[in-house]
C-alpha cells in the first residue's frame, strides 16, 4: 500500500456545525513498526513451531499458539472450537499483514463507494457520497495506529467506523444526512486520543496482571471490552455529527 498524501475531492463545508481547522489532506497511514522475526535464509530454515511461513516470501508470520501445540487431545480441543494452527486468530499482526488487511479493506471501500454513488446520481443529478472515519485519521497513524491494528485488530475501513457522507449541502439536504465535514472534527481528534492513550495503559496494566496471576482468559475479556469501548467511541462521535444535523434543521 503507498502510504502517501490523500487528495481531498472536495472542499470543507463553510460552516459546517461540526468543522474546525485540522485539515484532512494528510493521511500518510505510517505502517506500524512492529518487531520482525530474524530473516531466514530459506524456509526450510524457519522454525515452523513458532512461525508460519508466507507464501509471497515476506518474513513469517508468528504464531500464537506453537503448532506443537495442536497436536494430540489439547489440538483437538482447539479444533473443536473453531481454531486452527494458522487462522488468522493464532497470528501475531506484524506491519506485512497489517499493509496487507489495509489494502483489502481499501480497495472494497472503493468498490462499495462506487456502487453507491451511482445510485446518488440517480436520486440527486450530481449528487456524490465519500466516507469519513469517525475515529479521525491522526489515530491511524503511528503508535495510536500501531495500538489499534496491532493490538487489537481494529481497522480504519471497518463498518463501525467507516460512514458514508454527502459531499455538499445539496445532496445532503436531499438525503437527509449531514454533509461530509471535508476535514477532521478537532473535538473528536482530542477526545480519540485522551480515549486512547487511558485505553493503551489499561491494557497494558491488564497484560502485566495476567502474566503474574496467569489468568490470560481475563486479559482476552479486558481486550474484547477496549475493544468495544473504542467503537462506542465511534457511535458517539456520529451521534454528534446526527445531532448537529438535527440542530440545524430545528
Amino acid at each position: 500500500m503507498a502510504f502517501g498524501k490523500r487528495k481531498v475531492p472536495v472542499k470543507p463545508q463553510e460552516g459546517h456545525p461540526l468543522a474546525g481547522e485540522m485539515p484532512l489532506g494528510q493521511l500518510p497511514l505510517e505502517k506500524p513498526k512492529a518487531k520482525e522475526p530474524p530473516t531466514e535464509k530459506s524456509s526450510a530454515d524457519i522454525d515452523t513451531d513458532h512461525y508460519a511461513p508466507r507464501e509471497d516470501g515476506a518474513p513469517p508470520q508468528r504464531r500464537v499458539i506453537p503448532a506443537s501445540m495442536w497436536e494430540g487431545p489439547q489440538g483437538d480441543f482447539l479444533r473443536r472450537v473453531g481454531m486452527s494452527p494458522d487462522d488468522e486468530s493464532n497470528l501475531v499482526p506484524d506491519a506485512h499483514s497489517v499493509d496487507e488487511r489495509l489494502e483489502r479493506d481499501k480497495a472494497a471501500y472503493e468498490q462499495k463507494l462506487a456502487e453507491m454513488n451511482k445510485s446518488v446520481s440517480e436520486r440527486v443529478p450530481g449528487g456524490s457520497m465519500r466516507g469519513f472515519w469517525l475515529l479521525p485519521d491522526p489515530c491511524w497513524n503511528g503508535r495510536m495506529g500501531q495500538f489499534l491494528m496491532m493490538r487489537l485488530g481494529l481497522f480504519p475501513y471497518e463498518d463501525w467506523n467507516l460512514v458514508f457522507l454527502p459531499i455538499d449541502e445539496k445532496t445532503a439536504e436531499a438525503l437527509n444526512l449531514p454533509p461530509h465535514p471535508g476535514r477532521d472534527i478537532p473535538a473528536f481528534v482530542t477526545a480519540s486520543e485522551r480515549f486512547l492513550t487511558d485505553a493503551e495503559a489499561a491494557l497494558r496494566t491488564a497484560h502485566d496482571e495476567a502474566a503474574r496471576t496467569h489468568e490470560f482468559g481475563r486479559f482476552g475479556e479486558a481486550v474484547d471490552e477496549i475493544k468495544e469501548r473504542v467503537r462506542g467511541l465511534a457511535r458517539s462521535f456520529l451521534g454528534e455529527m446526527d445531532k448537529a444535523w438535527e440542530n440545524r434543521h430545528g
